[in-house]
C-alpha cells in the first residue's frame, strides 16, 4: 500500500480507493485489524530521521549543531545573533501558550530539530523532497521529526509565525494524536502561528499578529492580520466555505487547488472565534472535545458540534457577525507636506 506520510508509529495509507491510518504496515499481513481498531492517542516525541537531517543540513557545509531553540535542538545558517535570541525566547514559551489556549498538554518532551534557513532557495531543495505539500509557495515544514524554515524575505514577527505553526504541529501529535482532521490539524497549526509576538519574545495568543506596510499607493498586510483581511473580504462576497463542508474534506481537498489558503484561514478563525466568541460556550465546547480526543475519542466534527449544541449554518452566521466585527491594522497615515 501507498504510505503518504508518518506521524509517530501511525501510517497513512491507501488500499484500493480509501485513504485512512494504520499502526505499522507490515502488521496487516500477520494479524487482522478487526472491526475496532485501537483508539488513535497521543504520541511521544520523535527524534529526527537521520538521513532527513543529512539532506536538510547540506547546504550548511558541515551537519553542527548551532545550539538550540527552546527545547529543540538548532541548525542554521542564519548569521544575526540577535534574531536568534529573540526566537530563543520565541520559541520556548510555545508549549506554555498552546497548553493554555487548548487546554490540553501535550506528552513526553521535545525531541525534534529544527533547521532554520537563511535562504528560500536552500529550503525549496528540502521541501521538494517531500510529498502532499501544499501547492504554492511555502516557507516552513514539520516532516520526519523536523522543523524546517525559511527565513528568506519574512520579516521578523513572520518568521516567529512560521516556526510557531510548524511547531504547534509537533504539539499536536503529542498532545492530541498523529491522524488528526487537516481542518484541525492546520486550524490550530495557524490559529496559534496567527498570534501576536512581542519585542521580548512573548506569545500573546489572543490578539492577532501582523502588519501592515504602505508601499506607494498599495497596502500590504502580512501574517494573521492577511488572514484576517482575506477572510472579512470573502465573507462580504459570499465565498467562504460553509462549515459543515469545510470540517469534512479530506486531506486531498483540504490541500490541492487554489482554495487551500482560504482553508487554512477559514479553519484558523473558526479557532479562534470559538475560543474567543463572546458566548463562553463556545470555547468551553472546544476545549471539552479536544480533550476527548486526546483520551482517544471521536476526532470527527460531529463530536464538536454535539459539545458546542449549534448547528454549523448558524456556527457560520455567527462566525460572519464576528468576524466582520474584527479590524484589521490600520496603515501609518501619509506625512502632510508642511
Amino acid at each position: 500500500m501507498p504510505v503518504f506520510q508518518q506521524r509517530g508509529e501511525w501510517f497513512e495509507v491507501r488500499y484500493r480507493r480509501r485513504r485512512g491510518w494504520v499502526r505499522n504496515p507490515e502488521e496487516i499481513a500477520t494479524r487482522s485489524l478487526g472491526n475496532a481498531p485501537a483508539s488513535v492517542l497521543p504520541v511521544p516525541g520523535r527524534e529526527p530521521n537521520r538521513e532527513r537531517l543529512r539532506q536538510a543540513v547540506a547546504p550548511f557545509g558541515t551537519q553542527r549543531s548551532a545550539g538550540s531553540l527552546g527545547e529543540y535542538e538548532l541548525y542554521t545558517d542564519v548569521e544575526d545573533p540577535v534574531l536568534i535570541d529573540w526566537l530563543d525566547r520565541v520559541v520556548a514559551g510555545v508549549e506554555a501558550a498552546y497548553r493554555a489556549r487548548y487546554g490540553v498538554a501535550p506528552i513526553d518532551r521535545a525531541r525534534e530539530a529544527i533547521v532554520l534557513y537563511a535562504r528560500q532557495e536552500d529550503f525549496e531543495v528540502l521541501s521538494q523532497r517531500l510529498p502532499l505539500l501544499p501547492s504554492g509557495e511555502i516557507a516552513g515544514l514539520a516532516s520526519d521529526g523536523l522543523v524546517a524554515v525559511a527565513a528568506g524575505e519574512l520579516d521578523r514577527e513572520q518568521l516567529a509565525g512560521t516556526l510557531i505553526h510548524e511547531l504547534a504541529h509537533l504539539l499536536n501529535r503529542r498532545a492530541l494524536g498523529p491522524a488528526l482532521p487537516p481542518w484541525l490539524d492546520e486550524g490550530i497549526a495557524r490559529d496559534l502561528g496567527s498570534s501576536e509576538v512581542d519585542a521580548a519574545g512573548r506569545i500573546r495568543a489572543n490578539r492577532v499578529g501582523g502588519s501592515v506596510v504602505r508601499q506607494g499607493d498599495l497596502l500590504e498586510w502580512r501574517g494573521g492580520q492577511a488572514s484576517l483581511v482575506a477572510l472579512r473580504r470573502r465573507h462580504r462576497r459570499g465565498h467562504l466555505r460553509r462549515f459543515a463542508d469545510l470540517v469534512t474534506l479530506d486531506r486531498e481537498a483540504f490541500y490541492d487547488g487554489l482554495q487551500h489558503q482560504l482553508h487554512y484561514d477559514q479553519s484558523a478563525f473558526l479557532v479562534r472565534y470559538l475560543l474567543q466568541s463572546d458566548d463562553p460556550e463556545m470555547g468551553v465546547g472546544l476545549r471539552e472535545y479536544l480533550r476527548s480526543v486526546a483520551a482517544g475519542g471521536p476526532v470527527e466534527a460531529t463530536a464538536l458540534s454535539d459539545r458546542l449544541s449549534i448547528s454549523w449554518s448558524r456556527l457560520g452566521e455567527a462566525f460572519g457577525e464576528w468576524l466582520q466585527a474584527q479590524q484589521p491594522l490600520e496603515p501609518e497615515p501619509l506625512a502632510t507636506p508642511a
